[in-house]
């Protein structure tokens, strides 16, 4: 989950990335509301497989950095080092604060789980272990781990996107898009962990938002395919024809509870929609400070959640009101007054902190 897209022009944002980033991260919260018992009847078996949008996540990961970074000298150490300050002021702090209060608050491990556990949460490195999916905050955080190892690599994987020809780019991405479509098969026919917090899946999403990205930058002469691809209808469509495929899928009972099989409909349309959002025109909304402040805490908006249902499930047991409306509402303001304030009290300082002495201005991205 990156933060959100500077573009290579100050008095131009690509909203519709924006507006992806604050969809997927609608519709992740409405799953997790299960939780707290909502149902949504007409869209039930959507969003029960809410997550298949981390794929969209890291996809759109992938294709943000690329497109921020596409002008920077990967090959010079000194920017490395930069992008890897700013990738670590804007996801460490928070994700630590985080990881205390949960274990103060909310986590049922032992002290000495949580010493052993130590050295592996603070360098975020629990989704090399699958199994670690089932203690404390990792059935949440996994994807903190996931997103790192996609910036440990992006320095070296901008450079070979940026040298290849476009027929090796797209010959990469229809290899990794493929095994990413395998691979459900291999964990149903051998009886193995779901490699939904897999990192090196999650990097081929990640991979694949990359080679989008530079595929859309090589489109901007080609103006009746990027009409139709950004289309406002056809991006509707896109939209309607992955909530009707996957209730369709979720009503035949076609792998309930393996999200990753869910990639058969979600990958294609993901990337047909990055592609369309990235080409789109939002003029109204380009200057809208709640559209990119609603991106910005997107990353706290998510890890708010764990806090968000236990003081939905007081509210509602105090009220005595307990329709989906009231405890959708309800948990929504909860989870957003949550994410404002770990955003202005935690990110924000400690990314101003990290970051008051760079070494270098950057062209590009934050």
């Amino acid at each position: 989950m990156s933060q959100s897209l500077d573009t290579k022009t100050k008095n131009h944002r690509l909203v519709g990335l924006d507006l992806f980033r604050i969809l997927a991260a609608f519709v992740i919260f409405l799953f997790h509301s299960g939780r707290v018992a909502c149902e949504y009847w007409g869209i039930y078996g959507f969003v029960k497989m809410g997550p298949i949008f981390m794929t969209g996540f890291f996809l759109l990961s992938g294709f943000s950095l690329y497109y921020s970074y596409q002008t920077a000298d990967m090959t010079k150490l000194d920017a490395i080092k930069l992008f890897y300050k700013k990738r670590f002021a804007s996801i460490m702090p928070v994700y630590w604060f985080l990881g205390v209060l949960y274990i103060l608050f909310l986590g049922t491990e032992s002290i000495l789980q949580n010493i052993v556990l130590l050295p592996t949460e603070l360098v975020g490195l629990q989704a090399a272990f699958s199994s670690l999916y089932l203690y404390s905050h990792n059935s949440a955080t996994w994807f903190i781990s996931c997103i790192l190892f996609c910036y440990l690599i992006f320095p070296f994987l901008l450079e070979c996107v940026k040298q290849m020809s476009a027929r090796a780019r797209l010959m990469l991405m229809m290899f990794a898009g493929a095994f990413l479509l395998y691979s459900p098969f291999v964990v149903n026919m051998f009886e193995q962990l779901s490699t939904y917090a897999n990192p090196v899946f999650r990097l081929m999403e990640f991979f694949i938002g990359m080679i989008l990205a530079s595929f859309a930058e090589e489109m901007q002469g080609r103006a009746a395919i990027r009409r139709v691809l950004s289309s406002k209808i056809v991006l509707l469509l896109e939209l309607a024809a992955l909530v009707e495929g996957v209730k369709l899928f979720y009503g035949l009972g076609i792998g309930i509870g393996d999200y990753m099989l869910y990639s058969w409909i979600a990958l294609p349309i993901f990337c047909l929609m990055l592609f369309g959002l990235a080409q789109a025109s939002f003029p109204v909304l380009e200057k809208s400070k709640t559209i990119r402040y609603l991106s910005s805490i997107s990353y706290v908006f998510f890890l708010a959640q764990f806090f968000t249902w236990p003081v939905t499930g007081k509210i509602v047991e105090i009220t005595g009101y307990n329709s989906t409306l009231f405890k959708c509402t309800v948990s929504l303001a909860i989870c957003l007054a949550i994410s404002v304030l770990m955003y202005e009290a935690v990110e924000k300082p400690c990314r101003r902190f990290l970051l008051r002495f760079p070494k270098e201005p950057e062209k590009t991205g934050k």
